[in-house]
C-alpha cells in the first residue's frame, strides 16, 4: 500500500521479492480495522455502519420481549462495541455526514432500550445509562490516554509519540498536570496528535489537575453526559411525551 500526501503526485513503485512483483493494495485489514490508502477510513465506516444497523434491527425485533437491562446488554454487544472499537484511529477521520449517520442509529437504539417515543429527547437517556455519545468517543479516549501519559503508564512507543509531538520544555511531569500542552509547530489541525493535544488543552484546569485515573474517568463521563433540560418554548416533543 502506498500513502500519498494530498496535492502530491503518486509515486509508482515496482517492489519485488525475487522475481515476483508485489501487487499494490488500496486497503488492508489490520486487527479488525480497514485501513485505506487515503486514510479517510470510508471502507471501515461502511463496515461499522452495516454492523450497527444490523444490531439496531436485532434490537427492534426483541424490544417487546426483553427487559430494559437485557436490551441494554444487546445494545452494548451489537452496537456500541463496534462504535467503540479502535475509535481513536478512525472516528476522527470520517466525514460529518458519516458521523451524523452513526449518531442517528445510536439515538434510535437508546430510545428502544428505554422504551420512549421515536422522537424523544435522548440527553437524559445518555446521562442515566452512562453511555458515551458517538461524537464524544474520540475526545474521551484521547483524554484518558493523555492522563495516562502524564503518569508514564503507557507503552514506551506511545510515550515517545507524545514526547516527539511536544516542545521539550513542555513535556509533563506529575507536578505539571494542569499545564497547557504546546504541540510542535509541524503539527496542524486535523493531525491525530494535534487533535489529541488540543482536546487536553480545552478541558478545564480542575479536571487536568485530577490525581487519580478512576476519578478522572468518572468526572469526564459526568461532564460529557451532563444533560441540560430542553429550554425550547412550547417544545412539541416535551408537550407530547
Amino acid at each position: 500500500m502506498i500513502f500519498t500526501p494530498k496535492n502530491r503526485k503518486k509515486v509508482k513503485l515496482d517492489i519485488k521479492i525475487g522475481n515476483e512483483s508485489i501487487q499494490e493494495s488500496k486497503e488492508i485489514k489490520f486487527l479488525g480495522v480497514i485501513i485505506d490508502n487515503k486514510l479517510n477510513f470510508s471502507s471501515h465506516f461502511n463496515k461499522v455502519y452495516d454492523k450497527v444497523k444490523k444490531g439496531l434491527n436485532g434490537l427492534i425485533m426483541v424490544k417487546n420481549q426483553l427487559s430494559q437491562s437485557a436490551k441494554l446488554n444487546v445494545y452494548h454487544s451489537l452496537i456500541h462495541s463496534h462504535l467503540d472499537y479502535c475509535a481513536m484511529i478512525w472516528i476522527a477521520n470520517i466525514s460529518k455526514k458519516q458521523l451524523k449517520m452513526l449518531k442517528v442509529i445510536q439515538k434510535k437504539a437508546i430510545r428502544i432500550v428505554f422504551g420512549t417515543k421515536y422522537n424523544a429527547h435522548t440527553g437524559g437517556l445518555f446521562q442515566s445509562s452512562g453511555i458515551t455519545k458517538v461524537e464524544n468517543i474520540f475526545e474521551r479516549d484521547s483524554l484518558l490516554m493523555t492522563f495516562k501519559y502524564q503518569n508514564k503508564s503507557l507503552p514506551k512507543a506511545i510515550i515517545e509519540l507524545y514526547d516527539n509531538s511536544l516542545y521539550a520544555n513542555n513535556i509533563l511531569t506529575r507536578h505539571q498536570t494542569s499545564c497547557i500542552l504546546r504541540p510542535k509547530k509541524e503539527l496542524r489541525n486535523g493531525d491525530l496528535m494535534y487533535e489529541i493535544i488540543d482536546n487536553w488543552n480545552r478541558i478545564g484546569k480542575n479536571l487536568r489537575e485530577e490525581k487519580y485515573y478512576k476519578e478522572f474517568k468518572i468526572t469526564l463521563k459526568s461532564l460529557q453526559n451532563k444533560y441540560f433540560k430542553c429550554d425550547k418554548m412550547n417544545c412539541y416533543i416535551c408537550l407530547h411525551q
